[in-house]
């Protein structure tokens, strides 16, 4: 690029971003969530292994974010579920890992799932002070699991990670705001977790790879602490902007 055409540009954005500036409208905020994440196994090899990984249900959610106009917002933030254990002791029918369980043997698994979370926000006003909320995100998923395996007497805990991964979520909700610096938020959405693995090996050494967790449908309701009052959208109810 030449000379002439970095000045053009500079002076094309010198004069472009007053104007941007003056349209954005920042409202920054802070927001806490309890979250139900209800993610809930299903391996697929037999009933029973529902019985051995642990549902992933309650959950906190924090995080901070911006109004940038009246319509658009964007936040980032940080999910962990309540430490769950999952336990089955086998009567010699299951394949849980790789091979068929002996009789009398058990296993137990402990998880707590932490995510961080990027997520774009629209928000439509339909009646004064509430507003649909759409939201499209990027959730790093990272489970923090032990497994633990009774054989022939002994526990042994099994060589086993669980990697972080990278995964969708969009949802809808509502936002309530009673006062200017105070709204109340409930969300319903969906996160990919059938991406959380377990990768290890088992008592006989044998690698495994296995997905034990359904999509999941959450439910999300909590408080955001507007530090700036959010820019009202035009209202269907009152056709008034702020």
């Amino acid at each position: 690029m030449s000379f002439d055409r970095v000045t053009k540009a500079a002076l094309i954005g010198s004069l472009l971003l007053p104007s941007i500036a003056q349209a954005a409208y920042w409202s920054p905020h802070l927001g806490a969530d309890v979250k139900y994440w209800n993610a809930e196994p299903s391996i697929g090899i037999n009933t029973d292994n529902d019985l051995l990984y642990p549902e992933v249900t309650k959950a906190v959610n924090l995080y901070v974010g911006t109004r940038i106009n009246g319509y658009f917002g964007v936040d980032i933030g940080y999910e962990q579920s309540a430490n769950k254990t999952g336990s089955k002791t086998f009567d010699g029918t299951e394949i849980f890992f790789v091979t068929q369980e002996t009789a009398g043997d058990a296993a137990k698994v402990d998880m707590r799932l932490h995510a961080f979370h990027l997520d774009l926000n629209f928000y439509w006003e339909i009646v004064r002070r509430l507003e649909i909320n759409f939201m499209m995100g990027l959730l790093y998923l990272h489970p923090n699991t032990h497994i633990m395996h009774l054989t022939d007497g002994n526990w042994i805990e099994f060589k086993n990670r669980s990697d972080e991964k990278w995964s969708g979520s969009y949802g809808i909700g509502v936002v309530y705001t009673p006062i200017d610096n105070i709204s109340l938020r409930a969300l319903v959405a969906f996160d990919h977790t059938n991406r959380i693995s377990y990768i290890g090996y088992d008592e006989d050494n044998q690698y495994f790879d296995l997905h034990p967790y359904k999509n999941a449908t959450t439910f999300n309701a909590g408080i955001i602490w507007n530090i700036l009052p959010p820019r009202r959208t035009k209202s269907c109810a009152d056709f008034e902007y702020r």
